[in-house]
């Protein structure tokens, strides 16, 4: 492909996608107000929901708090999205694409609310969107940090040190993430990339460390640092849960012990054949979201049960043999 080619293939992309940033905040009722700094609830705090994509910029309130960071994903073709407070403006990130950020997707994070443009990935018409949306609390720290390309690079003041970290350049790499279930030094992707060494390299009393990985900590150009975004997470008995299970190939295989029962489960096979997959309890039926822009499929997260979760048979949940890495959060309430 020529460089005129990728250049206009692009171009068309963004313009397809939205990204030209021209929604307003619909939370806002003056798009040059900031919203006041959001109050922190007691522990970690965290809704599911769903909206019906409208085509036109939406204002999703009623969450219960005010969100610090808000994950979509529709049952249609379009990919996974999440916003954190620390993104500025207009800037919405992927999980395993591999883009820079977009606008027109999640708008801004709002008292109560947030808001969506009018990107297909969060706001397509006749589309119904899940959305995961967690508070700002002392179990749950949102950052960034400026790329420099150390080695054995410590990222601190996390306040804690954490159970499980996911980050995304803004540029063109996909997002990574690491729980304190994995082994020494290794970190899972939500695209089709097996598990990794060298890229989150392990977690510190106040932190993360990362290596000079593109990944996680490029520095290319002066003139437009790169930036990324981190959330991490405290480790809350109760309320979140990390681990991994090895695969059998049957149907309706449970996968128990873990504490409670969960909202929202997301799941990575150590494969290069699969992509994450991830289900809340606001999504009903045989259906499980991908992180990847497809459509729901069936046979992969089942159920979500009291102690754990059910999956099928199909391989990006429950090949025979192979090793599956999970993260489980619980939401509000008994």
């Amino acid at each position: 492909m020529s460089a005129l080619a990728a250049v206009v293939g692009i171009a068309i992309y963004f313009a397809a996608s939205g990204g030209g940033g021209l929604s307003v905040p619909a939370c806002r009722t003056d798009a040059e107000t900031e919203p006041p700094p959001p109050s922190p609830e007691a522990s970690l705090t965290l809704t599911v929901g769903s909206y019906e994509g409208t085509g036109s910029p939406q204002c999703i309130s009623d969450l219960g708090f005010d969100p610090v960071v808000v994950i979509i994903k529709g049952n249609a073709g379009g990919f996974a999205v999440w916003r954190s407070s620390s993104m500025e403006g207009d800037s919405t990130a992927d999980f395993a694409i591999g883009q820079p950020n977009v606008e027109d997707a999640i708008t801004s994070l709002d008292p109560d609310a947030f808001s969506v443009g009018d990107d297909a990935t969060v706001n397509e018409e006749g589309v119904t969107y899940y959305y995961v949306a967690f508070a700002d609390s002392p179990d749950i720290k949102v950052g960034s940090y400026t790329g420099d390309a150390s080695e054995d690079r410590s990222i601190d003041d996390v306040g804690f040190q954490p159970a499980l970290v996911f980050l995304k350049w803004d540029g063109l790499r996909s997002a990574v993430w690491r729980s304190s279930t994995h082994p020494d030094g290794v970190s899972s992707f939500f695209d089709g990339q097996p598990d990794t060494t060298g890229i989150i390299q392990e977690f510190e009393a106040d932190g993360f460390q990362v290596s000079a990985d593109a990944w996680v900590n490029t520095f290319d150009d002066p003139e437009e640092p790169p930036i990324y975004h981190y959330v991490a997470f405290r480790e809350v008995p109760g309320r979140l849960a990390t681990g991994s299970y090895v695969g059998d190939d049957i149907d309706g295989t449970d996968i128990t012990d873990i504490g409670f029962q969960p909202d929202y489960v997301w799941i990575k096979r150590d494969d290069p054949a699969s992509k994450g997959v991830h289900r809340p309890s606001s999504l009903a039926g045989d259906s499980t979201l991908r992180f990847e822009g497809v459509p729901n499929a069936s046979r992969e997260i089942t159920d979500l049960l009291p102690d754990g979760f059910r999956v099928g048979g199909s391989a990006s949940v429950n090949s025979d043999g192979d090793t599956y890495r999970y993260v489980a959060w619980k939401a509000n309430g008994p």
